[in-house]
């Protein structure tokens, strides 16, 4: 299990490549201790965070709390970050950032399940196919570290729906 500090920077920093990547990810990792720290009345420098993959024992994977019970999740992407805290279940975040000039029909069938893309159709317009798919591919990366799964399970393989459906199972 890998623990404390090395979640919290040096060690999953440097599998980051781009340096704005590797401060996006310690931003996001500090936030989520003074999350956590806030929700508990304590001090986010006693907050140690672990990670530790289900299949392999390595540093990835979903994090959680040394100590405590709290489901957390946290993401970063673009200039954005974010993190989410719950005390009774689990729990999945996810931001991306949304590039304008991204391909999107090329990716659908990696992201996308059967009965989504048969939704996406319905979808005109390359704005609004752009916003819909990474609409979808935010949802689908929540639910999937919600889940502890991560992309160990293809996207393709859970349907969470159109971009103005509730989520569910399928």
């Amino acid at each position: 299990m890998v623990s404390g500090d090395r979640l919290g920077g040096r060690l999953h920093r440097r599998v980051l490549r781009r340096v704005a990547a590797r401060r996006r990810f310690t931003t996001a990792t500090a936030f989520l201790k003074v999350a956590v720290a806030e929700s508990a009345d304590d001090d986010p420098r006693k907050v140690k965070l672990r990670r530790e993959c289900p299949d392999c024992r390595g540093p990835h994977g979903r994090p959680g709390v040394v100590g405590s019970t709290l489901n957390v999740s946290l993401t970063h992407a673009g200039d954005r970050v974010a993190v989410a805290l719950c005390a009774d279940a689990a729990v999945g975040v996810d931001v991306v950032q949304v590039i304008a000039g991204v391909d999107v029909d090329s990716m659908l069938g990696l992201v996308l399940s059967d009965a989504e893309r048969a939704d996406f159709r319905a979808v005109h317009g390359r704005p609004a196919r752009t916003q819909a798919f990474f609409h979808c591919w935010t949802r689908k990366e929540s639910v999937l570290k919600a889940t502890g799964d991560g992309l160990r399970i293809p996207m393709s393989n859970l349907t969470v729906w159109a971009p103005r459906r509730a989520a569910r199972p399928g």
